[in-house]
């Protein structure tokens, strides 16, 4: 399974939001974030001062906390508002 790391790159952006994907299947995203739009080709979270939108198929959350959340489905785009 590829791991593909985003904090190193995206930490001035993402004010230390750290986001792992797995393939394109899954994404673990760990800090503190609200769901502000969940479709199955849509998921956009909004952190502190950033909003993440994911893109692609089938999207689903599989887990959500107050630490972070894992989202499933085939990923085919992430950015960074």
């Amino acid at each position: 399974m590829k791991k593909i790391f985003f904090s190193e790159v995206c930490d001035g952006i993402t004010n230390g939001f750290y986001l792992e994907l797995y393939n394109n299947k899954e994404a673990v995203l760990t800090g503190n974030a609200e769901i502000i739009e969940l479709e199955d080709t849509v998921l956009k979270i909004k952190n502190r001062e950033n909003i993440i939108s994911i893109s692609g198929e089938n999207l689903k959350i599989i887990n959500y906390s107050s630490t972070g959340l894992r989202i499933g489905g085939t990923i085919s785009f992430i950015e960074f508002k």
